[in-house]
Parts: C-alpha cells; structure tokens; sequence
C-alpha cells in the first residue's frame, strides 16, 4: 500500500472513525484500531467497538493498493503532531510496518492483519428514514441533554427515542427527573418507527462532516441503526428494552403559569447556581403578584436573592427546582419569552416556549424546599 493525502483531511477522517475505538476500555488490540483500506483514488477508514463502527472515505492519491489496521491513539498523535502537508503512507510488499512521513519526520508503525477487523455488519432494512442534517441534529439537541447517565443501569434511558408515524417526528429522552420533547412535523420522509438510538451514537451522528442541508439516510434493521451521508457512514446497535410510558409524565392540566424573559430568567438562575451548586443545585422560586423571587443558600457559605417580573395565571406558590436543570431546558428554545406551568409544588412542571409554533417541552420534577 501506497497513498499520498492531505493531514489535515487524514487526521480528521481518523479522528472521526476512532471515536468507538477510543471512547471505551478495552484489552482487545483489534478494538482499538483503525482498518485502512487504500483502493480506487480513496481511502476508507474505519473504527469499531464491537458496538458501533464509523467509516469515513477521503480522496487520496493511491499509488499501490493495499490494506493494514493500526492503532487508533497512535495514528491520532502521530497525524497531531506533524506539520501540514502531504502526508505519505507506505507499507512495503509483505511487510506488517506501515512507514508514515512527511517533510523531515518519518515513522515506522507495526501495524496488524486487516482480515482480522471485525466487519460492518449488512443490515436487514425494517424502517428507513431521510432527512437534512441539519433537522436531525435540531431535533436531537432539544432533548440530548436529559439523557440518563451510564451509571443508572436503566439502559432504555441512556439514549434518544425516535418515535415515526409517517408525519410527526418526535424524539424524547429522560432521566426520570426531567423529560425533555420535541415534535416536528416531516411527511414523507420515510418509514414508520420506534427506535431508541444510543447516546454515544447521536454524539458521533451530530459530528458527521455532512452539510447542514445535506441528506442523512437512516436505515433501521435487526436490531442496528445505519446512517450514511456524503463519504461517511455509521453503523450502530440500538437500546433494546422498552422506552418508559412519556405520555403520562407530561401533566395534562396546569392551575398556575408564569410566562417571562427566556434571557433574564436564565441570567437569574446562572447567577443562583453560584451558591446553590453547593446544596444540589437547589433553587427556589417564590411568587408574589407579578414577581417571582429566586433564592439559593449554601449553608456556611452564603446565600442569594434574585427577582424578576413575570406575567402570572393562577395563584402565588413556593417552589423548589434544581436549577441546573432548568437551565438545560432553556437552552433548546430560541424565542424570546418562556412558559413555566405548575400544579402544586409537589407536582412536576412544563417548561417550553412561549411561541406556539415549537413544538418543545420539558418536564421537571421538583424538589423538596427543605
């Protein structure tokens, strides 16, 4: 194998396969590696965790065609450190040595047998959809951040829920605490379904190199999800088990609404969680006509007052919400002004946009004002 390839290209290409190979532990050398396959003016690399592989194409010029796997971290810090340029891969005839150079610099890296890759697996198409990159990442920026963590061990919550009827897109996503919606409408883009898309794939789909109006293709099947754009492509399993019930999260009726300044209301509880990230980022609201007061305290440290005018329904209450949760709901909406509905104080709220042409919500559950 011989190929000539720009390093800013080949260290990006490498760097978004490697995202399976180095984002989890592992003893097995292969999982750790990039497979480099060098055919027809391209070459194709890919990165696998026995989970999810990601493959990027680039153009190159290919002298001799050839194919070798090589250690992700390694090949990432070789191609970081080298100026730009040219860079000049080279693998001689029967040899496992990959030499890379460029310029003065010149490496000699062992490399391992490409049969030996686990191979992208073919999928069975069940459901397929298509749509513009830039709709997919909106709709899952709107509720990535409600995501369970890892440590939960409630598998079904550590992803996104696509859920397709041939109309209405909606992706959801909780943590039990909060639950964060977002509903759009995309006739005729595909294929009816329900789907749970892990996590760490939509962190790798959103890095795509594909342009904001580029399609994504999305092909659901035994159990994986695939997405291809231009030159790129990912293949992942799905979160087997089943989605939590949202639709009985969401309150159906409020008796109390605030209605405010998206952008004060943040700057508030930004200025809250100073001391309230010293009491688990306990804030609570307290209204009082037309202003509510914001108030966090840190025993032995502090405490905080803030206030802020609103367009109240319904009567006054106290009530008690991590503010960094909260905050994290703001960030989807894009308008001016912002809905908080309320029950009691014991009851879970809806925060969403005060425009009605977003189709967003988040439900938080509150906590304890003691």
């Amino acid at each position: 194998m011989i190929v000539d390839c720009n390093r800013k290209e080949f260290l990006d290409a490498v760097a978004l396969a490697a995202s399976p190979a180095t984002s989890r532990a592992t003893t097995l050398s292969l999982l750790k590696s990039l497979l480099l396959e060098a055919k027809e003016g391209r070459l194709r690399i890919t990165g696998c965790d026995g989970e999810m592989w990601v493959e990027r194409t680039i153009p190159t010029m290919v002298s001799t065609e050839g194919a070798i796997a090589l250690d992700a971290r390694l090949l990432l810090d070789i191609l970081g450190s080298l100026p730009d340029g040219d860079v000049h891969l080279e693998q001689p005839s029967g040899s496992s040595n990959v030499m890379i150079s460029i310029g003065q610099s010149d490496y000699r890296v062992v490399g391992m047998p490409p049969e030996d890759f686990p191979a992208i697996p073919t999928l069975s198409p069940e459901a397929e959809l298509s749509m513009k990159a830039a709709d997919f990442v909106g709709m899952v920026d709107s509720v990535q951040f409600a995501i369970a963590e890892d440590k939960q061990g409630r598998a079904a919550l550590t992803g996104v829920l696509f859920d397709y009827d041939g109309d209405i897109l909606r992706t959801v996503a909780t943590d039990t605490h909060r639950l964060a919606l977002r509903r759009a409408a995309f006739p005729g883009i595909g294929s009816t379904v329900t789907a749970i898309v892990p996590g760490r794939a939509i962190n790798i789909i959103r890095k795509l190199p594909v342009a904001e109006d580029g399609e994504l293709r999305l092909t659901f099947g035994g159990g994986r999800l695939g997405v291809e754009g231009d030159g790129v492509r990912l293949v992942s399993q799905l979160i087997s088990g089943q989605f939590p019930p949202f639709e009985r999260v969401i309150p159906s009726e409020t008796t109390r609404k605030w209605m405010m300044d998206r952008d004060t209301f943040k700057d508030c509880l930004r200025r809250c969680s100073v001391l309230a990230k010293e009491n688990s980022q306990r804030v609570v609201f307290k209204s009082d006509g037309d202003i509510v007061t914001l108030m966090a305290r840190s025993e032995g440290v502090g405490e905080v007052k803030e206030e802020m005018s609103v367009v109240k329904e319904g009567e006054d209450v106290e009530i008690a919400f991590n503010g960094q949760y909260v905050l994290d709901s703001l960030d989807p909406i894009v308008g001016d002004g912002v809905v908080l509905q309320m029950t009691e104080n014991d009851r879970a709220a809806v925060i969403k946009p005060s425009e009605d042409d977003v189709e967003y919500l988040c439900v938080v559950m509150p906590m304890a004002l003691a």
